[in-house]
């Protein structure tokens, strides 16, 4: 059976984002990016809401950065109920179903599956 992992960003203090919504306060150190080159290698599919695949699909498709190739090969699930249409290549959408949906990824053959989200959003400190 495939493994799904959780991928999260929080600060110390626990907030997913900055009071704008941005990760700026997130620290792309060399540990950090090694990881997820080993990540990247031991998956076969990413696992999203609606708005971390908005994110995702606005930044990756045009990044230059080294793990952008991988992330724009890789299959992507998004999973949303208002979401209707999903233009970054290797997306699917899911709108019902989502733990027999989920259920029968992690029982197909394969590596393991990523799921990244952003948390829900921080209030105001």
């Amino acid at each position: 059976m495939r493994r799904l992992f959780l991928q999260m960003f929080v600060s110390l203090d626990g907030f997913f984002e900055a009071s704008d919504a941005s990760l700026d306060w997130f620290v792309l150190d060399e540990d950090f990016l090694s990881y997820v080159g080993e990540m990247l290698g031991s998956i076969d599919a990413i696992l999203l809401g609606r708005r971390t695949y908005e994110g995702f699909a606005a930044h990756w498709p045009n990044s230059s950065q080294s793990e952008a190739k991988r992330m724009n090969e890789l299959p992507k699930h998004v999973f949303s109920r208002t979401l209707h249409d999903a233009d970054w290549a290797n997306t699917t959408l899911y709108a019902e179903d989502v733990p027999g949906v989920v259920r029968r990824m992690k029982q197909g053959p394969g590596k393991d599956l990523f799921l990244s989200t952003r948390g829900p959003r921080s209030s105001a400190r």
